[in-house]
């Protein structure tokens, strides 16, 4: 007989990891971030990687870019899984701008989208990208691999403008 999965309330999304279900999700007690794997919940980042089998492994990097994003800010920042729909999404919103200076969008940029790619490997770092939920602001985030403790840095950073004229937005 098959065992049903119990699916978290309040879940933000879910990911596919060695054929097993991953839920992002809040708490319903006091709404902080939450992943559950397997039956198991966890509120702390070095917790989930120590109980989500290889996330940290290369193969893996888009959960594990996944998981540190959604534990440390909540949802605040959306990862980017299609960059190439990211870059294009983000080519017709500076194009738009003009068009409605009240747009919080209006505020900022454009930035050069140029680099963002796949997660990728970089000088012992995970290297991914996210934009504000908000704002549509796009950052690219460097992670510690291995990840031993809290206390290492989650290193978010805003991309450079581009070029005059927006010449480099989306491209």
């Amino acid at each position: 007989m098959n065992q049903i999965e119990r699916v978290p309330s309040n879940v933000h999304k879910f990911l596919r990891h060695r054929g097993q279900t991953i839920y992002l999700h809040f708490s319903p007690q006091d709404m902080s971030p939450s992943i559950t794997y397997d039956g198991r919940t966890f509120t702390d980042l070095l917790d989930a990687l120590a109980g989500i089998p290889d996330v940290d492994q290369p193969s893996a990097s888009s959960v594990f870019a996944q998981v540190v994003n959604f534990l440390g800010f909540a949802g605040e920042y959306v990862y980017i899984g299609d960059p190439g729909a990211f870059k294009e999404r983000y080519r017709r919103r500076v194009n738009r701008r003009s068009e409605d200076p009240t747009d919080a969008f209006h505020r900022f940029g454009p930035f050069d989208v140029s680099e963002i790619d796949h997660p990728k490997l970089e000088s012992g770092h995970l290297v991914f990208w996210v934009y504000s939920r908000a704002e549509m602001v796009p950052y690219r985030v460097r992670v510690p691999t291995p990840l031993h403790s809290n206390d290492q840095v989650l290193d978010y950073r805003l991309l450079p403008y581009a070029a005059e004229g927006g010449r480099d937005a989306g491209d």
